[in-house]
């Protein structure tokens, strides 16, 4: 069948090259829905599906690896929990200003009770690892 209609919204291009051949094998469009007994459509399209194959020679993987993400340095750590302080702080400076009493008491509150289970938190790790 007709290899897609030129009034479509996607277009499936590809390109040989460093020894990878693809050829493309079967080609259509498709209704798609998140369920296979409901029939309507997600989008207000029918989506393209193009299937192929890939030939390969001479072809090596480049040299690269997966790697989990770094820990925050300390530095950054430091200024991040720097900024949290200095936002805490201004809440609390305008709750005081605008006389918001009650909004004023439960930052503190709120605020309170997650250092007190951050604390909680750390000294409970740092017995798991004496143990």
């Amino acid at each position: 069948h007709d290899w897609g209609r030129w009034d479509s919204v996607e277009r499936v291009l590809y390109r040989n090259g460093d020894g990878v051949k693809l050829h493309p094998t079967r080609f259509e469009y498709v209704i798609y829905t998140d369920r296979k007994d409901v029939i309507k459509s997600l989008t207000d399209h029918r989506m393209m599906e193009c299937l192929g194959e890939i030939d390969y020679t001479d072809y090596q993987r480049p040299d690269t690896e997966l790697t989990e993400p770094k820990a925050p340095s300390a530095f950054y750590s430091f200024f991040h929990g720097g900024a949290m302080l200095m936002r805490f702080v201004f809440v609390l400076i305008v709750g005081i200003i605008t006389l918001n009493i009650i909004a004023t008491v439960i930052v503190v509150i709120v605020v309170i009770a997650l250092v007190v289970f951050l604390k909680h938190k750390a000294n409970k790790k740092r017995r798991q690892v004496l143990e």
